[in-house]
């Protein structure tokens, strides 16, 4: 296992007069009691003792599209508006946000199409792309596959600055360089 603590970015900035912490995005499901790590509980105990402020990503929750406003019917249904009332627009999208989207995709993702990754390459897409413009300091998963093994480590920090840890390895980096 290799660490390269000097590439991974700090959060200097002291704003608002709060005390500079970590700011960890960790993967979705890391901290359920059933995998609850070692270092993952160092790292909830820092987050109650205001050493870090913790982000826990969420997977996505699609609805059918029989129960979503925007969504168009389901095949051999007509389509009716199931939320009563007037039909909602749908919301523009953020040029920049989309362009990031693809940015994220090909990079973690370099022999897919981006509009056909399935929903977990996408909740992989979208938890980096939170955690971008959160401006949050560590992504922390256990997610070896997307995030880690094959260079992707290596790949994420060159193209987007984000460093990727284990909890493991937060845990070790945070001990040996604390924000003051």
């Amino acid at each position: 296992m290799q660490t390269r603590s000097s590439n991974w970015r700090l959060c200097n900035e002291n704003t608002e007069g709060r005390p500079v912490v970590y700011k960890l995005t960790l993967d979705s499901g890391l901290m359920r009691e059933h995998s609850l790590s070692p270092a993952l509980s160092t790292l909830k105990a820092w987050q109650i003792e205001g050493k870090i402020e913790i982000l826990e990503v969420d997977r996505a929750d699609p609805l059918p599209a029989a129960h979503n406003p925007w969504m168009g019917a389901l095949p051999g249904r007509e389509e009716k508006n199931v939320w009563g009332g007037k039909k909602r627009a749908l919301p523009k999208r953020d040029p920049k946000a989309t362009a990031r989207f693809g940015q994220i995709a090909a990079v973690i993702f370099p022999m897919r199409d981006t509009h056909r990754l399935n929903m977990s390459e996408l909740n992989d897409v979208n938890h980096l792309l939170r955690h971008l413009t959160l401006e949050r300091t560590i992504f922390v998963t256990q997610n070896n596959a997307s995030f880690i093994d094959g260079g992707k480590r290596d790949q994420i920090f060159a193209a987007l600055q984000i460093s990727v840890m284990t909890p493991e390895e937060a845990v070790a980096h945070i001990k040996k360089k604390p924000l003051k």
